[in-house]
């Protein structure tokens, strides 16, 4: 096998010794071999992977865990005629996207007498609970419904406006002395029959 031998060494080999001193292979520059940047190892690419940090595994596809919403509503029929109102009223909750019914409590409501302080009321009345019973019980504890025959008993004031501020009619409620509208209604002075629908917003559940 052959080795190459650098250039300086075969100089001196092949040249000898000049006037003593050995002999001088500078040509006036040595020969520069540098192609425009260092050879350090470090200037390599960097092929680090020490840093294997994986704890940053955020893959969050949006909130899975929000309550779903139902809405809650109030539909009863009576009959209000001759100083007395004796009706029945409906407790839906139902899911807000798919309808499906969560909770569903039947009311029966009878007046003990007539109301003089809405002044804007054709006719009111404080009606009180005289039973309550569930139908359908999925949700029941989210809007306060989980125990009806608790509020047996219990009264509140409802009354009707054929023309609220001269546009629609609607039912009145009476909480804490103050009588508010509550949904649109229907009512017929003939024959005393009063349809509502009332929405009592939007729940969690």
């Amino acid at each position: 096998m052959r080795f190459a031998l650098p250039l300086p060494v075969l100089c001196t080999l092949a040249c000898g010794p000049v006037g003593g001193d050995a002999a001088d292979t500078d040509t006036g520059g040595a020969l520069d071999t540098d192609t425009g940047g260092d050879t350090d190892p470090d200037d390599t690419a960097d092929t680090d992977t020490s840093d294997t940090d994986t704890s940053d595994t955020d893959t969050d596809t949006g909130d899975t865990t929000s309550p779903a919403t139902g809405l809650l509503r109030y539909v009863g029929t009576a009959t209000a005629l001759d100083g007395a109102y004796a009706g029945a009223e409906t407790v839906l909750f139902a899911d807000a996207t798919t309808g499906t019914v969560v909770c569903e409590v039947a009311v029966t409501l009878a007046s003990t007498e007539t109301r003089t302080d809405c002044g804007e009321c054709d006719w009111a009345y404080t009606v009180e609970v005289t039973g309550a019973q569930t139908l359908q019980d999925t949700a029941c504890a989210a809007v306060g419904w989980d125990d009806p025959a608790s509020i047996v008993g219990s009264t509140r004031g409802y009354g009707y406006v054929a023309l609220y501020f001269g546009h629609a009619p609607v039912l009145m409620i009476e909480a804490d002395g103050v009588w508010n509208p509550a949904g649109y209604a229907g009512y017929d002075p003939a024959s005393g029959a009063l349809t509502y629908d009332r929405d009592d917003g939007y729940h969690p559940y």
